[in-house]
């Protein structure tokens, strides 16, 4: 509304505009909310996905660092490495993304379900893309 329509409106045109600019208010702010919201679950997706490589990375670089490594044949060396990668014989990454999806699809975290399923999903792109780059380097090392 102008300043001129103001002045020669109605209560009722003033009240129906007011409501018309609080209906707008209220879905900018639900439209905001959604979009920060999703900034969220990109970051936790990216996050969790990063932050556990860099995790079992330094996990794996530990295991070769220790005492006697070196003298390991090539395969108790990756039964180690094996071993670095996971938590009672399940890959860490491969945990925290079904940990993480399970918890998320079910809404037992209630609104942080979006942040439990994005973060579950980073952890498994992280998984596979680990699980398919040892395996490439294995059908590399095979056919060399």
């Amino acid at each position: 509304m102008t300043e001129n329509s103001i002045k020669q409106a109605s209560k009722d045109d003033i009240a129906a505009e007011l409501i018309r600019l609080k209906a707008r208010a209220r879905k900018e702010k639900e439209s905001n909310k959604l979009k920060g919201q999703k900034a969220v679950e990109s970051i936790a997706t990216v996050g969790t996905g990063a932050g556990l490589s860099y995790l079992i990375a330094g996990r794996v670089a530990d295991a070769k660092k220790a005492e006697g490594f070196d003298g390991l044949t090539a395969e108790e060396q990756a039964k180690k490495i094996k071993e670095a990668q996971s938590v009672v014989g399940i890959d860490i990454d491969l945990l925290v993304g079904v940990a993480g999806l399970g918890l998320g699809m079910t809404d037992s975290v209630g609104e942080y379900s979006g942040v439990f399923t994005a973060a579950g999903a980073g952890a498994l792109t992280a998984f596979a893309s680990r699980a398919l780059y040892e395996k490439r380097l294995e059908q590399d090392t095979e056919e060399a």
